[in-house]
């Protein structure tokens, strides 16, 4: 008698929550290491330019704009930010989770991959665009490597979360 075992299906729909998830997870590594970033880089300067507004900011401006035709008061600015930042991250993850299924991508440097990716796709094509932010070519070196060090830190902690997640359900 020969005994086989069955191996599971992965669900796709799993994948996506997983990668959702750790998209969220990946958003706030990435929000710590920008906020640690930024202490270390200014040692106590104040770097507040008004016309470089982030382009979280303008983003939910414009979803505001054109969707429900309001304004986007002041006081609110910051919590429009973190909402679509997050957001972001969790479609992105979402996205890698689909990817990630149908591919199923192997070894330690799939979150790095995932990261410079989307930072290449977000930042440096997808962003300059949609009139989010200037060109690319009116930001410093150093500007260029802190968007890419923080995706660095957002994919590696969206694909271990990811992994995990996807192990509990």
């Amino acid at each position: 008698m020969r005994i086989t075992l069955r191996r599971r299906r992965r669900s796709a729909w799993k994948d996506v929550a997983a990668g959702a998830l750790g998209g969220l997870a990946g958003t706030a590594a990435m929000s710590g290491f920008q906020a640690l970033w930024k202490t270390k880089s200014q040692n106590g300067r104040q770097e507040n330019n008004p016309s470089d507004e982030p382009a979280t900011v303008k983003a939910a401006r414009a979803v505001l704009q054109t969707v429900i035709r309001h304004e986007l008061p002041e006081s609110k600015k910051a919590l429009a930010s973190n909402a679509v930042h997050y957001a972001v991250g969790a479609l992105s993850g979402a996205a890698y989770g689909g990817i990630a299924h149908k591919l199923r991508p192997a070894g330690a440097g799939r979150g790095a991959l995932f990261g410079v990716g989307l930072w290449a796709l977000a930042d440096n094509i997808l962003v300059p665009a949609l009139k989010l932010s200037k060109p690319l070519t009116e930001y410093p070196p150093s500007t260029h490597m802190y968007g890419l060090a923080s995706h660095l830190v957002y994919g590696l902690a969206a694909d271990r979360t990811a992994k995990l997640v996807r192990g509990w359900l």
